[in-house]
């Protein structure tokens, strides 16, 4: 199961940097999840198309 959580926290508003570990752990999940991944690809879009760096 896709680790939502982390994802959010990945991507939130709050301008901090994501800390390093983060990616490897969502590089991680995602490797494990592979059904998932269009999921992820569609939210990671909207982030990019959104206000906010993250």
């Amino acid at each position: 199961m896709i680790d939502w959580e982390l994802i959010r926290y990945a991507t939130n508003t709050d301008n901090k940097p994501t800390p390093g570990y983060a990616f490897n752990d969502l590089i991680t999940n995602i490797r494990e999840n592979p059904q998932g991944v269009p999921d992820v690809a569609a939210y990671l879009a909207e982030c990019v198309a959104g206000d906010h760096a993250h």
